[in-house]
């Protein structure tokens, strides 16, 4: 999944500049006959939402990942659509300005220019529940996705080599490759106000719980030279339950139209 370069400023006005044209439409849709409105059979539905990721996986084995920050922005847009009056199927895409990693402290040689602050999101599938009374919403919703906190890059390390023959005559070499794509599951509330018949206020709570590992290799690799590839002598795995294991508070709005036919 490739890494949007979205700063927390940026990500500010964007959601900003949604909510303000939501709100004129909110405004020209508005009638004074509204003030019962009837929910949609089957309702096609789209939210953006604007919160905060709270970090709740902690910082296993942070000596190889580094320190997650405890809280960062994120923006979100979810598409539902409810093939009944009670249940739908969702999906959704997220992404925010979470701080990549920081270097072991014992290897000089990582750039720190490969660290920093990058923007990671993801995307997933689900179900949704729905109830509504009057102005009134609930959904209640859980699902399956891969979320992605920002994939290496691959680094490589040579050992012992003379400048003018640089890399071919190492005697070493140690690549190291940093994968935290984590496939998740997800379950989530959202609480709803209809404004008009067609846009509504929501607040979102979301939690993304990791089914699989963040993962660090390190290789450490001899050159026998002559053309000959690089043989492996040593590899070193760890691993993470912490990245990708995050709870979200937002709020924003919904679109919502009828597409039953009646």
């Amino acid at each position: 999944m490739a890494i949007i370069n979205l700063t927390p400023k940026s990500m500010k006005r964007l959601f900003a500049l949604i909510l303000a044209i939501s709100a004129l439409l909110a405004a020209h849709a508005q009638t004074p006959s509204d003030s019962v409105i009837r929910p949609f059979n089957r309702p096609l539905m789209l939210s953006v939402t604007y919160g905060k990721n709270i970090n709740t996986g902690g910082n296993d084995n942070e000596y190889w990942f580094g320190r997650q920050p405890a809280l960062v922005n994120e923006v979100a847009f979810r598409l539902t659509y409810m093939f009944s009056p009670r249940w739908g199927i969702y999906g959704d895409f997220y992404f925010n300005s979470r701080s990549d990693w920081t270097p072991p402290l014992d290897l000089e040689w990582w750039d720190e220019l490969d660290c920093g602050i990058r923007t990671s999101g993801g995307a997933g599938l689900g179900a949704m529940y729905r109830f509504e009374h009057r102005r009134w919403q609930f959904y209640a919703r859980a699902g399956f996705g891969v979320g992605n906190r920002g994939e290496g890059p691959d680094l490589t390390h040579y050992i012992g080599y003379d400048d003018e023959e640089y890399p071919r005559n190492c005697k070493e070499i140690i690549e190291a490759m940093r994968l935290t794509s984590v496939n998740y599951v997800n379950i989530g509330v959202t609480g709803g106000y209809r404004l008009s018949r067609v846009i509504s206020l929501i607040m979102d709570i979301n939690y993304h719980y990791p089914c699989t590992s963040s993962k660090v290799e390190i290789n450490h690799k001899t050159n026998p030279g002559n053309g000959s590839r690089p043989v492996l002598i040593d590899r070193q795995t760890y691993t993470s339950r912490s990245w990708g294991n995050n709870l979200t508070i937002s709020i924003g709005f919904q679109l919502q139209c009828e597409l039953s036919k009646r």
